[in-house]
């Protein structure tokens, strides 16, 4: 059963909680293993293209994030601070879970979700 967590997230900031609390899904999923994973490092890091810290962001950023660095690290690593920060590498290189693919799935349509790979 995936915890809920113990701290409200920004608004803005809901892309990195969105794309951390999926990551955590499907890893506890395919391996059995729930992992804290910390989303404060997608505010951090993935500042590319519109993504930028908890102003701005979209989930399929975050989750290209995830891919192109192969993992996301821990929340006990990287822990989350409420705050937009500079990006630790330090933290970011402890791999903790990753994912290889992401697909958007059409709204309202629970058919496409089941179907969905992963």
């Amino acid at each position: 059963m995936l915890s809920l967590r113990t701290h409200e997230p920004q608004a803005c900031c809901s892309k990195a909680f969105s794309a951390v609390a999926a990551t955590k899904g499907i890893t506890q999923l395919t391996t059995g293993k729930l992992i804290s994973l910390s989303e404060q490092e997608l505010v951090d890091c993935d500042t590319s293209g519109v993504d930028q810290g908890c102003e701005v962001g979209l989930m399929d950023n975050a989750f290209q994030f995830i891919q192109d660095n192969h993992s996301l690290t821990t929340e006990s690593s990287y822990p989350y601070m409420g705050v937009d920060g500079t990006c630790n590498t330090n933290h970011e290189a402890k791999h903790a879970a990753t994912i290889n693919g992401h697909e958007d799935v059409p709204t309202n349509n629970e058919n496409a979700l089941l179907n969905a790979p992963f």
